[in-house]
Parts: structure tokens; C-alpha cells; sequence
């Protein structure tokens, strides 16, 4: 393997994804990989959703003309509920993959995509918190479905950790 750039934390901003494209050109970086938070904070989930359809994909079809390959996965800021709909635009570019809770080989190194490892005091975003109960019987709330862990052990600077990681 050559060159390769690693990023993350571009959060939808188009002007960052321009620069890695021309960044990776100019080191001549055969592969990019990004680490995740890949669309626009989840403010808005239609946000993710248009990012997805009127920019990601015409990103991913400029990286395979050019002939870089493209790894990237979700993060904690990108909703679960567009997984599906990222795979469908990955899929239209060969050199472009989607590895999230998948492993990938590339000239001989493999690379395992992990990004549902819960980071407290952060945690994934499933979409669930934008569904509404009066909207969808039944259906309960992300919080409710995913109860924050508690805490009994001592932190290593020996103070008490509290009860519950805040919210």
C-alpha cells in the first residue's frame, strides 16, 4: 500500500471534503479512509438523508475517477436509520466501501469497522430519538431502549466516579 489519508469528524462540511479530495491528489494517497461523523450533525435527520443523496454520491464517483479508494464508516453523530441508504450509494462505486461492522482488505491489510463502540459519555444515534410516541404507538424512546449504564468503580485519579455517566 502507498500513501493513504486518514480522516474523521468532517460532519457534512462540504468545504473539508473538497480539501481531503484535493489533499489526497496532491500526495498522490491511493487510499482514504474516514474514521466517521460523515454527514452534518443530526440536528435534522432530513439533513443526513440530503447529504447522503445530493453530495456524498457524486464525492464517491469523483474518488473513483480519479482512482482513489474510499473507505468510510458511521460515527456516533451519524443516524442508523440511513445505514441502508449509505450501502445503496457505496455500491454504485467499486473503489468505494461502507465497513461499518464489516472488515475490509485492501493490498493485504485488512481493516475492521468498528464504530458502534460505545463512547461515554457519548453514545450512537440510532434515529429512534426523532420518532415520537404519539406519532408511532408503541415505539419508545432511544433513551428508553438504550438506559445509560451505572458506575461502581473508583476513576484512576481515586475519586468516586458518580452513580450514573451524565446525560
Amino acid at each position: 500500500m502507498k500513501t493513504f489519508l486518514y480522516v474523521t469528524d468532517l460532519h457534512g462540511n462540504r468545504s473539508k471534503y473538497e480539501r481531503i479530495f484535493r489533499y489526497a491528489l496532491e500526495i498522490g494517497a491511493g487510499l482514504v479512509i474516514n474514521g466517521g461523523d460523515i454527514a452534518p450533525h443530526a440536528r435534522h435527520p432530513e439533513d443526513q438523508r440530503r447529504f447522503y443523496q445530493e453530495y456524498l454520491g457524486a464525492f464517491f464517483e469523483r474518488c473513483q475517477e480519479a482512482g482513489i479508494r474510499y473507505l468510510t464508516l458511521t460515527g456516533n453523530d451519524d443516524l442508523g436509520v440511513f445505514d441502508e441508504l449509505l450501502d445503496q450509494i457505496c455500491e454504485q462505486t467499486p473503489l468505494v466501501t461502507h465497513f461499518s461492522q464489516r472488515m475490509v482488505e485492501v493490498d493485504g491489510y485488512w481493516f475492521i469497522g468498528m464504530n458502534r463502540v460505545t463512547d461515554f459519555p457519548f453514545r450512537s444515534k440510532t434515529g429512534r430519538e426523532w420518532i415520537r410516541p404519539a406519532a408511532s404507538p408503541g415505539c419508545r424512546s432511544a433513551r428508553e431502549s438504550f438506559p445509560l449504564p451505572t458506575a461502581s468503580r473508583r476513576s484512576p485519579t481515586g475519586r468516586n466516579m458518580p452513580q450514573r455517566f451524565p446525560q
